[in-house]
């Protein structure tokens, strides 16, 4: 009876049964226990990790200058500033960064042109455009002579038109500048320019691009008589 086929597979088949369930059993512990060592970072390879974290952002920053300076001799200034940009936003008080760009900044006013602006003229094409968000610069010298015979009303000189009349805002005898957009194609424009102030020296950045116009702010009826220089530098094209 105890030898009988049937007693003789079970007792074949218990060892392996028994292996079997020793290795359902400690499978998960051995799991357990390997995550639970990864998800302890010892201090040292987090100072590893620290190190080369830290020679990649410094790889990152010398390799953007490098593209920066390169740009800069293939005369793309353009890309050389959004490069030193890129460069300042993960690391803003980089003064390499800061240097480069001022310097680039700098270099886009030594390009000139000198405009003469007869005081006793309505607005005068100075011949150049003006580009959008691009910064330009005036430097105004010279002089003239200002003389008035009008009668006034309390309500002083007329400023409705700013093509025309005295600007409201800009001193009085001043030099000022107006940007004539070109005309766009099915659109008319209804509203005037908007002059602005050059006085002595002014640096402005065009919202939009367009001719450049100079006049003396003059009321109706004045009579100028002289002429002003204005030095115009930094980003324009003639035109």
């Amino acid at each position: 009876m105890s030898d009988s086929p049937v007693l003789r597979r079970v007792s074949a088949a218990i060892p392996t049964i028994s292996l079997a369930l020793l290795i359902c059993v400690e499978t998960p512990v051995h799991a357990q226990n390997s995550s639970s060592r990864r998800s302890r970072p010892t201090a040292s390879s987090v100072r590893v990790l620290d190190l080369e974290a830290k020679k990649a952002h410094e790889a990152y920053i010398q390799q953007m200058l490098d593209l920066a300076t390169s740009y800069e001799e293939a005369g793309s200034t353009e890309r050389a500033k959004a490069m030193l940009e890129a460069v300042l936003k993960v690391e803003p008080d980089s003064p390499v960064a800061k240097q480069k760009l001022e310097a680039i900044n700098e270099s886009a006013f030594e390009s000139s042109i000198v405009v003469e602006v007869d005081a006793g003229r309505s607005w005068t094409a100075a011949g150049v455009v003006l580009m959008a968000d691009k910064p330009v610069r005036f430097e105004a010298d010279g002089s003239y002579k200002f003389i008035v015979n009008a009668n006034l009303g309390p309500g002083g000189f007329d400023s409705d038109d700013p093509t025309r009349d005295l600007v409201r805002g800009i001193k009085c005898g001043a030099v000022m500048g107006m940007i004539v957009p070109p005309p766009r194609p099915g659109k008319k424009s209804t509203k005037p320019p908007t002059p602005f102030a050059i006085g002595g020296s002014n640096e402005i950045t065009p919202k939009e691009s367009g001719a450049l116009f100079l006049k003396v702010n003059a009321p109706p009826g004045a009579n100028c008589i002289g002429k002003i220089r204005v030095r115009i530098s930094g980003n324009y094209r003639r035109g």
